[in-house]
């Protein structure tokens, strides 16, 4: 292969390499998680902008300077006027876009995009909002925008926000994420992992509130008080509309929930201290740390929908308390529906005990709660089987996605079959959708 043919075969190479990182970047906007592998492709995405430039720029001269050095130069270059290579003489319109691409990326060498600018008319790939990419996205900045709703109203309701909180009265703030069973994190951190994730995706109108109540060690106590944080319950509040590059695990889920809670700007605010592009990337957005716990949680997620609310938006959400003797929960469903005369309500707030359950002090202090912002209380029976609490958010997410709403999410990533095969089992290539 001549030195022509060799660079052109590295230029289509960084090329596709390019197409392929766009194409993770935009699975990663909707939510997908990327993994290790995935995600150190796309941060080499300025080099290999940078070295395609160079190899674009330097083909011209490169070839030129070949011209001139040939002992036939004069009969080669009257052969190429005869004659054109494709190769060697681009048409006008790639020759003008990729002279916009090396000026742009020479004007801003560390940005890895590689597309120009979008028009107002493009939208964005994350929030849907026109004027904006996914990674420069500041949706999340705001109190107000905590959950993202969907426009379906299917099969009963409007889209509406989902709040699963969990008292954890044995885990301290300061566990250790390898161990997740000292004081019990792994539940909470089992019962996040199937509040927020489904297939292939986040629900993005969920949070979860996983309330750290336990004490923790002298030396966390002392370190706190000393660089001047809360020393008392925290909780930590997770939004799947908002979190970027979550992964089900215990062990991730745990590493990013101490990181929000170590943080000296409690989790949230140190996201929103970035600039655009810093926030839209950062590992705390949709990590929000406040002091208290799950009563405070729960009073604060009731008062914003309270009567005396400044900016009441809807009806106030109904608290479901998981109980074996209580209302089945499709006749739950048809109330929070409207179905049975009750005002359908504007959101759910499910209190889900640890594997200790909520005591009897702790349910009377739910009911007072609700019953000050008018708030109903309704007690929900998932069958007489005593189930693993992330299981019963499993359930209860499939009888409201079945019976109250259902978001509608994008079509999921297709799988087609290769006819080739490696020993018996075959070789699966995944396309998005």
């Amino acid at each position: 292969m001549t030195e022509d043919g060799e660079a052109a075969k590295a230029v289509r190479a960084l090329r596709k390499k390019l197409r392929h990182i766009d194409e993770l970047t935009a699975r990663n906007a909707r939510g997908e998680a990327l993994d290790a592998q995935q995600q150190a492709t796309v941060a080499r995405a300025g080099a290999i902008a940078a070295e395609l430039a160079a190899l674009e720029a330097g083909g011209c001269a490169g070839g030129e300077a070949r011209a001139r050095a040939s002992p036939d130069a004069a009969g080669g270059a009257a052969r190429a006027d005869a004659a054109p290579s494709k190769r060697e003489c681009d048409t006008p319109r790639k020759d003008e876009r990729a002279k916009r691409v090396r000026t742009e990326r020479q004007s801003s060498p560390a940005a890895p995009a590689t597309r120009p600018a979008p028009t107002p008319a493009e939208s964005c790939g994350f929030c849907r909002a026109p004027g904006h990419r996914a990674s420069r996205c500041t949706f999340g900045r705001l109190p107000s925008e905590r959950v993202m709703l969907c426009p379906s109203t299917s099969p009963a309701a409007p889209c509406a926000p989902r709040l699963f909180v969990l008292p954890m009265r044995r885990c301290a703030w300061d566990f250790d994420p390898a161990q997740p069973r000292a004081g019990r994190v792994d539940v909470g951190l089992r019962c996040a992992s199937a509040a927020l994730f489904r297939s292939q995706g986040l629900r993005r109108n969920t949070q979860v509130a996983l309330c750290f109540e336990g004490e923790p060690a002298a030396d966390a106590l002392a370190a706190a008080a000393a660089a001047g944080l809360p020393t008392g319950a925290r909780t930590i509040t997770l939004s799947g509309g908002l979190a970027r590059d979550l992964r089900p695990d215990e062990l991730s889920l745990g590493q990013r929930v101490r990181a929000a809670l170590d943080d000296k700007a409690n989790g949230h605010g140190a996201a929103c201290a970035l600039d655009d592009t810093g926030y839209s990337a950062s590992p705390l957005r949709g990590l929000e740390c406040t002091v208290g716990g799950a009563l405070e949680t729960l009073v604060a997620a009731l008062r914003a929908h309270s009567p005396d609310a400044p900016a009441k938006r809807r009806a106030p959400p109904a608290v479901l308390v998981l109980d074996g003797a209580g209302e089945p929960v499709e006749a739950v469903c048809a109330r929070l529906a409207g179905e049975r005369g009750d005002p359908p309500a504007g959101g759910v707030v499910v209190i889900v005990g640890d594997d200790r359950g909520l005591t009897a002090d702790e349910e009377r202090a739910v009911a007072e709660a609700a019953a000050a912002v008018r708030a109903p209380v309704l007690r929900v029976s998932l069958g007489r089987e005593v189930l693993f609490a992330s299981h019963c958010v499993v359930l209860l997410h499939h009888y409201l996605d079945k019976l109250w709403h259902g978001c509608a999410h994008p079509p999921g990533r297709q799988y087609s079959t290769s006819t080739r095969t490696t020993g018996a089992r075959p070789i699966r290539r995944a396309r998005d959708a």
